[in-house]
């Protein structure tokens, strides 16, 4: 991927030597197409996901472990709202990144980069780490229901094993920021380069 963005880089500025739209400038209109159509797959792929999960967890909660108490059910809107909301804010990402024409050289492709790039900064940030709390309290608001109907081992390891899942999970979302900020980082750089 980086080296992608290397040849991409090279491209331009040779493009911009020549001050001309030439089969370079073409491959690298092409290029930055590519990139974008790929981080657009990423963010359908995501929504996707989520969908499948919060899909999956109602259908638990109706019909396979009803939660009656109260405590509980605020843990399902804690676990479900959270994902809803990220699906939410995944969507609102896929329209923003959409709307940035990538293919026009111009301070306006550029300042519109830079805001996504800060829009998509605060997700990772503050945001992600609400949900990720709210889900987790959510997940463990229900243990004592569960301890009504279940062994306590049963719940315990369910509870334990949360831990291993959670750290794999922030272990990701912080392997997903990096690697869609430097993506984000290098295209803002070559749209700004492009258009000095």
């Amino acid at each position: 991927m980086n080296d992608t963005f290397d040849n991409l880089q090279n491209q331009w500025k040779e493009a911009q030597k020549t001050n001309g739209i030439n089969a370079d400038s073409s491959s690298m209109l092409n290029t930055v197409k590519r990139s974008q159509k790929k981080i657009t797959n990423q963010y359908i792929g995501n929504i996707l996901v989520l969908l499948a999960t919060v899909i999956v967890l109602t259908a638990f909660f109706l019909f396979v472990a009803p939660m009656q108490d109260l405590l509980s059910r605020i843990g399902i809107f804690l676990m479900l709202g959270g994902l809803v909301t990220r699906v939410i804010i995944e969507w609102i990402s896929h329209q923003k990144w959409q709307d940035i024409d990538y293919s026009q050289a111009g301070k306006y492709s550029v300042i519109r980069a830079q805001k996504f790039y800060d829009y998509r900064k605060k997700i990772f940030g503050p945001v992600t780490i609400i949900i990720f709390v709210g889900y987790s309290i959510g997940f463990y608001l229900l243990t004592p229901e569960f301890l009504l109907y279940l062994p306590k081992n049963m719940v315990w390891i369910m509870d334990l094993s949360y831990i291993p899942i959670a750290a794999a999970l922030i272990y990701i979302i912080r392997k997903s920021y990096r690697d869609e900020s430097r993506m984000l980082s290098e295209m803002k750089n070559l749209m700004e380069s492009f258009e000095n």
